[in-house]
Parts: structure tokens; sequence; C-alpha cells
């Protein structure tokens, strides 16, 4: 194992660890969370698989082929644990566990809520001033909403999307048609609402949908005084959820915002004194690390996903999606 990972770069690595957490990833999502470019991505990988760091499979598709899903395979787990301090039984891989997501009916869901991240670390790695401080799975997320709140609750994921020394974190709702959770929407911001309604500076709630007509559907039954916004996200070579995409939810929204701009406290007020007075976090203090919306403050779990050393010099000058 250890001639295994002399030979990883820092690349290699995160691609391990965000396989470890996050447990499937397509090969366009690994480009946008390491690499510069598609053909790098599937050279690597490859030569990843025949060390059997990592495994791979094709959902079956009636019309067409899948991209390659990549899991970790036996030796990724192993390095995984290594990392970790644990042994992979510690670990809770088991390969037959690793390739049954193939058929798991949550797989679509897996896969958006996956993509939408990698979205973000690719807008992170392209723009200066740009940057994901952290990034929790659906499990990990669940930890953290009960480490703040005391109470149980199952987001999709979280984050921390950083422009210019500004940081927003947000919990992510993410819809697919073909996994619906058990609860309605209305009912998942009400649980967001119980947890945060002795909080002066709620955290944002993000809505992400696949389709337009599903998100205006859904807006029409949807009320809150949290501070929540909802978009319709797409895999697109240049567009990620960093974009102005987002259309809070508040009456009288006119307008779609970057996803910075809803950091801003006056995109939150409204007329009713109370709804105000709650949602109002006051000026922003100045500084690297400034904050809005509920903060987790340092000793959150947040870890930075976009500074990856470049294997080679000339991948900055690579077509990404070539």
């Amino acid at each position: 194992m250890h001639q295994v990972i002399s030979s990883l770069s820092e690349r290699d690595r995160l691609v391990v660890r965000l396989l470890d957490r996050h447990r499937v990833l397509t090969t366009h999502q690994v480009a946008e969370a390491a690499f510069p470019s598609i053909r790098r991505t599937e050279t690597r990988m490859g030569q990843l698989h025949a060390m059997r760091v990592v495994d791979r499979f094709r959902p079956f598709r009636a019309t067409g082929s899948a991209p390659y899903h990549w899991v970790l395979d036996h030796m990724g787990a192993c390095i995984a644990a290594w990392e970790r301090g644990v042994d992979v039984g510690q670990l809770g891989w088991r390969r037959e566990h690793a390739v049954n997501v193939a058929a798991s009916g949550t797989l679509p869901h897996l896969l958006g809520v996956n993509g939408f991240f990698t979205a973000l670390m690719r807008a992170a790695r392209q723009r200066p001033g740009c940057e994901l401080g952290g990034w929790l799975s659906a499990a990990e997320a669940e930890a953290e909403f009960h480490r703040r709140y005391g109470q149980g609750y199952r987001p999709d994921g979280s984050g921390e999307w950083a422009e210019a020394g500004v940081w927003l974190p947000f919990w992510l709702e993410y819809v697919v048609p073909s996994a619906r959770k058990a609860q309605p929407l209305r009912d998942r911001l009400a649980a967001y609402e119980r947890a945060a309604r002795h909080e002066s500076a709620p955290r944002l709630v993000l809505i992400a949908f696949e389709d337009r007509a599903r998100e205006s559907e859904a807006r029409r039954g949807l009320e809150t005084w949290l501070p929540a916004a909802t978009a319709v996200i797409l895999p697109h070579p240049t567009q990620s959820p960093a974009d102005p995409l987002w259309l809070p939810l508040r009456p009288g929204a006119d307008r779609r915002r970057r996803l910075i701009e809803l950091s801003a406290p006056q995109v939150w007020r409204r007329q009713a004194a109370v709804d105000e007075d709650r949602l109002d976090c006051g000026s922003a203090a100045g500084g690297r690390r400034e904050r809005h919306w509920g903060s987790a403050g340092d000793d959150a779990p947040w870890e930075s996903t976009n500074n990856v050393a470049a294997d080679d010099p000339q991948d900055r000058g690579d077509d990404p999606w070539r």
C-alpha cells in the first residue's frame, strides 16, 4: 500500500477523500472537482482504476450509454482509512456496498447533490477570490444540524461559499422527480424554522430543482420567514450555483441573484417589522472572514476543497471541457 500511496498526487488523494465522504462521482464531476480537462480526468482515473484505488460502473440506460461512475475500490478504502487513522473495518467500507449504489433508486438524487457541489468547486478554482470552504454530505450535515440545534433533521448537504472575504453558510435541499423525500418541501422548511426559531441570524436554506416547471409549482405553495431561495441547477460547462440563478423565497422577489448576494441583509427585509427584526443581521464586521447568516464559526467541520496542487504546470492552459 505504501508504494501506491507514494505514487499518488495531492489531487489523487483529494479524489479518494471525496469518494470516501460522498460515495460516487461521475467523470464529469471528478473533472469539476480536481482536474483541468475531461481527457486528463479519464486518463488518470483509468490509472487509479488499474491500481484498484477506484472502481467504476455505468448505470443502464434505455438509449445511449451513461458515463463512468466512480466509487472507492479496496486500495482506495485502505488509503482513506490510513488518512483517517483507522482500519478499513472501522471505515465501514465494503466493496459490495460501494457498487450497490449503481442499482439504488437514490442514485439520481445523490448525483444531483454531488454535482451541485463539484460545480461550486470548479467555480472556486477558476474564479479569483472564491472558495468553497466546506462540503458536508447528508450524513455529515445531519450531525452538524444536531450539533447546532439539538434536533434531528437530515439536510441533503451543507456548505459555505466565499467571495472576496464574505462567507455564506447554507443548507441544501435538492429536489429531483425520481427521488422525492417523504416530506413535502413545506414540512422540510418547517423543520428548519423550528430549529432556527431562537436565532437572530438563521442560516440560508437553498432549494435546488432540475426543471423550471417544478420550481414554479413549488414556489406557489411555499412561505417562510427564513432566508431561503430557489434555483434550477443543470450541468453546464461554464455556469455554476454561484451564478445569478437564485430567486429569494419572499413576496415581491423580482430578480435572480448570485449566490453571494444572498448574504446581504437587505435581500431579506420585509415590510413586517417582526420579520425584519428576526432576519436583520446588522452591519457586517470587516476582515478577511466576514460571515453572514448564522455561520457556525471556526469550530465547524469545514474542509477547504479548492486548494488542489496541479500535477502538471501545463494543466492551467487546458480547455476544461475538451
